[in-house]
């Protein structure tokens, strides 16, 4: 059994998950049966990291949110928002989880659970059979950051290609 549910969540759900308190999500769907939790979690630069990083269960990252240019021969990498080389793990990190014989819930968060988790919650979707729809409905508050899902898809179908 792969990921069964992908839920994006703001930086207060996130605290309130680590502390075991209830955490209220926007949706009114249920969260699907799952044997275990993965985590993504996006922090802005000077704001504290939730996590450190567990090897398989939780990776991080500290970039802002930001819209760069969506025209690749006009982009110059900055810290200041998600490059390749974060694109690349997270692709990595959701097809290693997929790939896990448990039922996985993948919980991504960042400051307010809408551009940053948005994009990776709705590209988990796509590329992990969870329906566009379906993940909408369970996350109707995200609104993707666009910079996020075109290095995110250029990355799946870059690896695709090969």
């Amino acid at each position: 059994m792969p990921i069964v549910d992908a839920r994006a969540l703001s930086y207060q759900q996130m605290v309130a998950f680590i502390k075991k308190q209830p955490v209220q999500i926007q949706s009114d769907e249920a969260i699907v049966p799952h044997d275990t939790v993965k985590i993504i979690s996006i922090t802005d630069p000077d704001v504290p990291k939730l996590f450190f990083e567990e090897v398989g269960k939780v990776i991080t990252f500290n970039y802002r949110d930001i819209e760069a240019t969506c025209e690749p021969e006009k982009y110059t990498p900055s810290p200041e928002h998600m490059t390749q080389e974060d694109a690349g793990k997270i692709v990595d990190f959701i097809q290693e989880v997929h790939a896990l014989p448990a039922r996985v819930l993948l919980l991504v968060n960042c400051m307010f659970g809408q551009a940053r988790s948005g994009a990776i919650v709705d590209y988990t979707g796509n590329v992990c059979g969870l329906g566009y729809w379906n993940t909408r409905k369970r996350n109707p508050q995200i609104v993707p950051n666009h910079w996020n899902q075109f290095l995110l898809f250029q990355e799946f179908f870059k690896r695709k290609m090969k």
